[in-house]
């Protein structure tokens, strides 16, 4: 069994309530354990923390911190952590190696074992190219559109698409994680706000004024399907 759970969007500058959703949830699992509960957090850059310290060297190319969400809900709810969440990461990295410097980053279900009981989620922005996205949609001149442009051109939305075929993706790993760890409560945990309301913040975060509602909609189209 697993439970799918989202969390509340927050704004920029507020993450710590992603940490507080993700504590409440966990909450419910902590009281109803009396012994140590095992906790394996899975996903990205997103669970990863990249550049918050203090960062893992094991390997150092995931950006993983020992003060993500995972290890600060661990330590607040006294749960045994293994966290394999790495920076970079898609779907494919849950049953593969992660080519990342110094060395790979294990496959992430590796992490996983059939006394695991609670796991964590967050994958699924790069098998949608996040990095490739904001590169293509940065702009000099606030009033283009070249994220429109590019991906959703003649209403025919490119990155709608790629949420789509990314579903089916992401069920898999749900599936595969029931079938390392199947007495696990798994919480898939969604992408906090990252864009403004209304039209951005440019030039602070280079993107036009026309690009950000319909960013923000894609990401909102993201947590949806997960």
């Amino acid at each position: 069994m697993y439970v799918s759970t989202r969390t509340r969007r927050v704004p920029r500058g507020r993450a710590f309530a992603l940490v507080v959703a993700v504590m409440a949830l966990f909450g419910a699992v902590a009281a109803a354990n009396a012994g140590a509960v095992t906790y394996t957090a899975l996903g990205d850059s997103y669970a990863a923390g990249p550049l918050i310290p203090n960062q893992s060297l094991n390997p150092l190319g995931c950006f993983r911190s020992d003060h993500n969400y995972a290890h600060l809900t661990a330590s607040a709810k006294s749960l045994t952590l293994t966290d394999v969440s790495c920076s970079g990461a898609t779907t494919n990295d849950m049953t593969e190696a992660q080519n990342v410097e110094p060395g790979p980053n294990p496959p992430q279900f590796n992490g996983l074992n059939t006394s695991t009981g609670v796991v964590s989620l967050t994958i699924g922005g790069n098998d949608i190219g996040f990095t490739e996205i904001i590169e293509n949609c940065i702009t000099y001149n606030p009033f283009s559109t070249p994220c429109k442009d590019k991906y959703d051109p003649g209403g025919k939305d490119q990155l709608a698409e790629r949420i789509a075929n990314a579903a089916p993706k992401v069920a898999a790993v749900l599936q595969g994680i029931h079938s390392h760890s199947p007495d696990a409560r798994v919480f898939v945990v969604n992408y906090p706000q990252i864009l403004p309301t209304g039209i951005g913040c440019w030039p602070t975060m280079p993107l036009g004024f026309g690009d950000v509602p319909y960013l923000r909609a894609t990401e909102e189209r993201l947590n949806s399907m997960l």
